[in-house]
């Protein structure tokens, strides 16, 4: 028995240096490599998940040609989206524009580990009747249709990120960042290609449920300011299970903090996850936005990214 328990000491102390080794060559590692092979890195890493990353800010955003763009958007996103470990606020704008039914929606909150916001641009087929619009199926904009979209999302009159770009679904996400929905605002901005197409917005943005201040007019374009949400009101059953997901959040945002502790820039954060923990690299950038893909389709993502990876050399 006590050789048996000696062994197994040995074993573990092993494991505890080569843990420590391994954890000191990953950091040196990192440390060693220029701004531009970061860059490119990660770029590669997270291309694949439909993101890109921005180094002026330190921040993470989507790709024009995402897959998300493929699936478009229900409601059912939304309603599922605590499942996801999301937590947000939602500006949902419908109005109707050349025979079509336009969705433009805003939402602000915590995406598991990260504070994000984002822009979306989408449209359905027909005019679709107002008490239906909650059930149907809204597709991404083509690229003749991207609109030149800005928002600065704030917290706390600090800026957490600024983004300025043509087209259909514009995101921002500062990862290990944890903030309340309440404690955001994004001022945004919208240009349109015409009055008709900014009217429209203006009469969807007026039914809206969610309250919307400052807003101004400026040629095609409608600038506004995304801050609280009245209308966003739940059940208990629901708000007991939100504020449960948000203390899970808060929680991973520590570990997630305290594990990539050597580093406070996200480059650095993302890429050592990547090396020491690949498996919560994955969760990462999947777990909020692979949720409604098929195990058949989540593995040719991954399989994409590590053909990608071994194809630049990392």
């Amino acid at each position: 028995m006590y050789p048996f328990f000696g062994i197994l000491l040995l074993f573990l102390f092993v494991l505890v240096i080569v843990h420590f080794y391994r954890r000191k060559c990953i950091i040196k590692h990192i440390r060693c490599m220029t701004a531009k092979e970061k860059c490119e890195k990660i770029n590669a890493l997270v291309q694949p998940f439909g993101y890109c990353y921005d180094h002026c800010q330190d921040i993470f955003s989507s790709t024009l040609d995402a897959w998300q763009r493929s699936f478009g958007y229900c409601r059912l996103y939304d309603t599922m989206a605590p499942h996801f470990q999301m937590i947000f606020d939602c500006l949902p704008i419908y109005f109707d524009y050349h025979g079509k039914t336009w969705l433009i929606e805003l939402w602000k909150g915590q995406y598991g580990i990260n504070t994000g916001a984002e822009i979306g641009v989408y449209h359905a087929d027909e005019i679709i009747a107002p008490d239906k619009r909650k059930y149907a199926l809204f597709h991404a904009a083509d690229n003749e249709e991207l609109l030149p979209l800005a928002f600065a999302l704030q917290k706390q009159h600090h800026t957490l990120a600024r983004f300025r770009k043509e087209h259909w679904w514009l995101t921002g996400f500062d990862v290990g960042c944890y903030s309340q929905p309440k404690d955001l605002a994004m001022n945004c901005s919208i240009n349109f290609p015409d009055s008709d197409m900014q009217q429209a917005f203006l009469s969807g943005l007026a039914q809206a449920e969610v309250q919307v201040e400052n807003i101004r007019l400026y040629q095609n374009s409608v600038s506004f300011s995304f801050c609280s949400c009245p209308s966003c009101l739940y059940r208990l059953p629901s708000r007991i299970y939100r504020k449960f997901i948000q203390w899970k959040n808060h929680l991973f945002c520590k570990y997630f903090r305290f594990m990539t502790k050597p580093f406070t820039c996200s480059a650095d954060q993302v890429l050592y996850l990547y090396e020491y923990a690949p498996f919560a690299f994955r969760r990462l950038f999947s777990r909020h936005h692979l949720g409604k893909l098929s195990r058949k389709q989540k593995k040719t993502i991954f399989t994409n990214r590590r053909e990608q990876t071994k194809t630049n050399g990392y």
